[in-house]
């Protein structure tokens, strides 16, 4: 009976404001794996490496869609990722438990430029300021998430079982993603009634109730909306 530490590791990403989320994640470990490489998304922009998590027209580099119906004026495409951490397992005759080290699971934003696009002419600051309320979004529920996880961990909620520490091992993965799917949906769910109630942020009036909403909200996570 001994606690074996094992990793995991999921990623989700999103676009906006086509607005969907693809969640990407590492085998559950197995007897034989004890390790699976962090799962890094490419050339992106970590909201905690920027002064209150800045971007600037820079950022925006991807193509712009050459499909008629995009009326938008920019997109930025951001994700949720989660590090490389470590689960301890407990395997005896009744069977195997897996879970999640406590402090080892980080939880940051991040915004992908080659994905985030803006048609020429269109780098406003407005439009710039309502683009940044996005990934303002984005890290508020990233840290809403960072939160319920450590909870969870800390009452050892996010418990994998199974009869074997392969299962347990799928048991916790899907524990995982169900808390951060019921995080997320809440976000999109946030993130799309910004574009409706600021119609992409060229509702002057409206961008500006939202500016003061969301600063509320980076000062005071807990006062953002709950799933």
């Amino acid at each position: 009976m001994g606690g074996d530490a094992v990793k995991g590791a999921l990623t989700v990403m999103c676009i906006f404001g086509m607005a969907f989320c693809v969640l990407a994640q590492s085998p559950a470990p197995t007897d034989a794996a004890t390790a699976t490489e962090e799962k890094t998304p490419p050339s992106v922009v970590y909201y905690d490496q920027r002064d209150g998590g800045a971007i600037g027209w820079d950022d925006f580099e991807g193509q712009v869609p050459a499909d008629e119906k995009v009326v938008e004026e920019a997109e930025i495409a951001w994700g949720i990722h989660f590090s490389d951490w470590a689960n301890v397992k407990t395997q005896n005759e009744a069977g195997c438990t897996v879970k999640p080290k406590a402090g080892t699971l980080k939880i940051r934003a991040y915004m992908v430029p080659k994905e985030s696009w803006v048609k020429p002419g269109s780098k406003t600051p407005q439009l710039l300021r309502h683009e940044q309320g996005h990934f303002n979004i984005a890290h508020v529920y990233a840290q809403l998430l960072q939160r319920a996880v450590d909870e969870s961990v800390r009452k050892a909620k996010l418990v994998g079982q199974g009869t074997n520490c392969a299962a347990a091992g799928k048991d916790l993965q899907r524990k995982v993603e169900e808390l951060v799917t019921k995080y997320m949906d809440k976000c999109e769910e946030v993130q799309k009634l910004y574009d409706k109630e600021t119609e992409h942020g060229t509702d002057a009036n409206k961008q500006r109730i939202w500016d003061r909403k969301i600063k509320r909200w980076l000062e005071d996570f807990d006062a953002a909306p709950r799933p």
